[in-house]
This record gives C-alpha cells, structure tokens and sequence, in this order.
C-alpha cells in the first residue's frame, strides 16, 4: 500500500508527477545523481539517487530549484553537495518556492484549482532499526532572513487494523543565524518517539526555505551528509549501512579509513586492549591509509572523533602476522 506523508502548502497550480526510488542506495551525501535522464513537462531535471525534489512538483514554471554542486567551498565531503535554491515561479513572479528535498521520493496531489493549490507527499524509504538522532550539515547563504526547516515521520504498517502507526514525527525550523551563515554547521535532533515498535519506514524533507515571500528569491542552502545516529554503533547512512568503513579487518600492514561523511580535519585514534593510545592520523581526505606494520599482533580499538574532541563513532580491528 502506497504510505505517505502529507504536508499541506498554499501554493499554485501544479502537474502531478511521482518519483519513486530506483536503487537501495541510501546517498545522504548526495555523491550520485541521475544525469538527466528524465523529463518533468518537457525539462530534463538532474535528481539525486533516492531523492524526490521541487522539479518533481512544480513542472509547469520552468524554473530550476535543486542543483547538483560540485566545487570545493560548497561541498561539505565527497565531491558533491545539494543546494536548495528559492525562487519564483515562471508563470507568476509573486510566488515563491524554496528547494526541496525528499528521502524516498515526493509528489503531489493532481489540483485544479489555482488557490489552495496541492499537497507535497514523501513516499517513504524502507526502514528496520531505531536511530536515536538525525545529523546533516547545512550551510546558508541568504541574502534575505529565511527560515529552512525539515520534517520527519518514523511509521509501522499495522496489518490487522490495517493503516500506518505514527511512531516518531517532528517539524523543526531551522532560523537564520548570522554567526552561522556561509559555514558549513552541523546539526542533530534527537528522534522524538511517541509510541514504542520498531518502524519500517521512515520519511524526511528537507525545505530550503519558507514559501510565498518574494524577498528570499534568490537564496541559497546547501545540504550534505545527511545521517542517523545508532548508540551501539554511531553514524551510519540512511540506509543503516555504516559511514565509516575500517578496512581490511583483519588487517597487517596498512588500514584504510574511509570517511566520506565527517568534515576533513576530524582525527582517527587508535587504542591497545589496555585502553592507550597508540596511533592516530588527522583526516584530510575521503580514503586515509594508516601504517600498522609496526603494530603486534592483536586486538585494537578505533575512535573517530572531531576537533572538539567529541565522539563521532568507535569500532575495533585486529592485527594478524
């Protein structure tokens, strides 16, 4: 049964058109997209893997919303970022509407009518696990005060009473604040559960700004690394697959860290059984290689952390000869 999130927005008339997820890649770090591949009213559209976006509603202004940025100052990690572009529509000036992001998919509701105008829906991404938090990286650039937000939705198909149970939901806004503006900032919200269970799918929007006010056209806010946070083994991507990846495990000579999702700068310790501290190496790029040659034989913990000397996530390797 098709689940999905409704948000009602005062907007105009606007073609239906659903994006459904192609691939089981999570992309929070939005490093893969469709290269136009695809048309929305005659407009070929470049999209994120596992993402819907404004394109996907608002086919009939001929106006781009979301953009696939590649260039160093505007990139948090990897090689790629989204940015959530406000702007007015083609065929009414007055009318105002920030990028938008869907994990999952997005679309809207046929309307007719050029008043209360549609309803934004997220398809939802499959889910089988309990994240404690939600973390991105935002960076704003608005030349007008604006507000961004996101909503998220955690639910579980009850098949006896058959209809979706809300288990975690939350709306939250994200103000303007102008010693954040132009700097990549990461933030996190703890997921807010209202009902126990385990949900099986979540749905996540992120808005680029408020809609409706002109004055904000032209603003810019970049998203990147979009993550949950799970206490027993902390970030992973939005598919559950870790973000940090250890390899080889076992390992000998030399171990790779591959990071994508943490600010270059972060720092990697290493650790004997007895808790010291024996090696470290300051993470600058996507991939770091560690030189182990020198390590015996055993059991080793790791912990990535940032330049605050806060815990991102910890694991263990062992050493073999």
């Amino acid at each position: 049964m098709n689940k999905r999130i409704t948000l009602l927005l005062s907007c105009f008339f606007l073609c239906l058109f659903t994006l459904e997820a192609q691939t089981p890649l999570a992309n929070g770090g939005f490093e893969e997209w469709r290269l136009k591949e695809f048309k929305c009213c005659g407009r070929n559209i470049d999209s994120p893997w596992d993402w819907g976006m404004t394109e996907n509603l608002t086919g009939l202004n001929y106006n781009k919303f979301v953009f696939r940025i590649t260039d160093t100052v505007n990139v948090h990690s990897g090689i790629v970022s989204a940015m959530l572009y406000s702007d007015t529509t083609y065929l009414n000036h007055l009318i105002l509407i920030p990028g938008i992001l869907s994990y999952g998919g997005m679309a809207d509701s046929a309307s007719t009518q050029v008043t209360i105008g549609p309803v934004i829906q997220g398809s939802g991404f499959p889910i089988n696990s309990n994240p404690s938090e939600l973390s991105f990286f935002m960076k704003m650039n608005h030349g007008e005060i604006d507000t961004p937000y996101y909503v998220y939705l955690f639910t579980k198909w009850d098949s006896v009473a058959q209809k979706e149970d809300t288990l975690a939901y939350a709306n939250v806004d994200i103000p303007d604040v102008v010693e954040n503006m132009n700097q990549w900032v990461q933030y996190t919200d703890s997921i807010k559960y209202t009902s126990p269970g385990t949900p099986d799918t979540v749905r996540l929007i992120f808005f680029g700004g408020r809609f409706g006010n002109s004055s904000t056209q032209g603003n810019a806010t970049y998203l990147d690394d979009v993550s949950f946070y799970y206490p027993a083994t902390g970030l992973v991507s939005l598919s559950g697959a870790p973000v940090l990846q250890v390899y080889p495990n076992p390992a000998s000579n030399q171990l790779t860290i591959k990071t994508g999702q943490y600010k270059p700068g972060n720092t990697f310790h290493v650790f004997d059984a007895a808790g010291r501290s024996i090696k470290y190496v300051a993470i600058e790029t996507y991939a770091t290689n560690m030189d182990i040659s020198t390590l015996v034989a055993g059991e080793y913990y790791y912990r990535l952390s940032d330049k605050s000397n806060t815990l991102l996530t910890q694991g263990k390797f062992t050493v073999v000869r």
